[in-house]
């Protein structure tokens, strides 16, 4: 027996984006928030991950800036969003853009931590069957 490994290809659609249905953070309850995300298998995601960490050894300073880490993590979370709708805030609609991300994925660690896990779970991104 055999078995075609393309099959299981998530870089492909890590790539591509997958849609997260974005939950209230105690009840489960769908929002009606959908955010489309790359996953970690992306090139996109592994490209931004390798400069950050280059950047990083060639940094004098060993020291650990936690304040530093967290924007790192907003900014790649923010870079690994490929649109959104449903997204209101104050009665207002949020328009989706790299810099509305970032404000958002700030202020809302719920919301960032739901991000976080769906990225790195390939089962997102696996090819339909």
């Amino acid at each position: 027996m055999t078995f075609d490994l393309a099959k299981l290809d998530t870089a492909k659609v890590a790539e591509e984006g997958a849609e997260l249905h974005v939950a209230h953070p105690t009840t489960g309850e769908d929002l009606g928030i959908k955010i489309t995300l790359i996953g970690t298998d992306s090139k996109t995601f592994r490209d931004i991950s390798k400069s950050r960490a280059t950047a990083s050894l060639k940094k004098k300073s060993r020291e650990i800036d936690l304040d530093q880490n967290e924007a790192e993590s907003i900014d790649l979370l923010a870079k690994c969003t490929k649109g959104w709708s449903g997204i209101t805030e104050s009665g207002k609609e949020v328009a989706f853009s790299y810099e509305n991300a970032v404000k958002l994925y700030t202020k809302y660690l719920w919301l960032r931590e739901q991000i976080d896990r769906f990225m790195a779970d390939r089962s997102n991104f696996l090819p339909s069957a």
